[in-house]
C-alpha cells in the first residue's frame, strides 16, 4: 500500500475535532442493501428503508415531506458528505472513498458499495483490488451541513475530507 490510508477510529476523531460532533456521525449500513446502483432511482426496499431510518434519526422528520425543489432556487433536498469505508483481511477499517449524496421524498441517496471491477469508480476499485480490500459495509460517516439545504457545502464538506484524509472520490 503507498497510498496513506486513514484508520476508521483516527478519521472519525479528527472529522469531530474539524466539524464538531453535532456534525459527525457513523451511520449504520448493516442490514441495508446498498450494492445496487442507485442511478435511475432505485426503488429496493432495502434503500428506502435504510434512507427512512436514517432522515428520521439525523433530522428528527419524516423523509417524505421533504421535495426537492430547482436547483436554482434552493435544492430543497437535504445534502450530507460521507466516507465509505474499506477492509483488510486482519478486518482494519480504513476510510476509502468521500462522497456527497442527499436525501429528498423520491430519493433515498446515493451511497453505493459499487462491484470493483465497475470502470466508472476505476482509482478507487484498483487501488482496492491491488491491496486487497473490500468493502466495510456496516458503517459510513456522513458529515451533516451546517444548512442541510446548501447543496454546495456538501461538496465543499467532500471535497476537505478528500484532501484530509487521502480519499479517492
Amino acid at each position: 500500500m503507498t497510498r496513506e490510508l486513514f484508520k476508521f477510529k483516527e478519521l472519525f476523531k479528527e472529522a469531530e475535532r474539524s466539524y464538531g460532533s453535532e456534525r459527525v456521525h457513523v451511520i449504520s449500513t448493516a442490514g441495508y442493501d446498498l450494492t445496487t446502483n442507485p442511478k435511475g432511482r432505485n426503488s429496493k426496499h432495502g434503500r428506502r428503508d435504510w434512507a427512512d431510518k436514517i432522515f428520521k434519526d439525523l433530522y428528527h422528520i419524516d423523509r417524505n415531506q421533504i421535495e426537492k425543489a430547482s436547483r436554482c432556487l434552493s435544492t430543497g433536498e437535504y445534502s450530507f458528505a460521507y466516507v465509505k469505508f474499506a477492509e483488510d483481511a486482519k478486518e482494519n477499517v480504513y476510510g476509502i472513498v468521500s462522497g456527497k449524496s442527499s436525501f429528498h421524498k423520491m430519493y433515498p441517496g446515493d451511497v453505493w458499495f459499487y462491484d470493483l471491477l465497475d470502470d466508472e469508480k476505476k482509482n478507487a476499485a484498483c487501488f482496492m483490488r491491488d491491496n486487497n480490500l473490500k468493502w466495510h459495509m456496516d458503517k459510513i460517516l456522513i458529515v451533516l451541513n451546517n444548512n442541510p439545504k446548501n447543496h454546495k457545502e456538501a461538496y465543499e464538506a467532500e471535497s476537505d475530507l478528500n484532501q484530509k484524509f487521502n480519499l479517492f472520490e
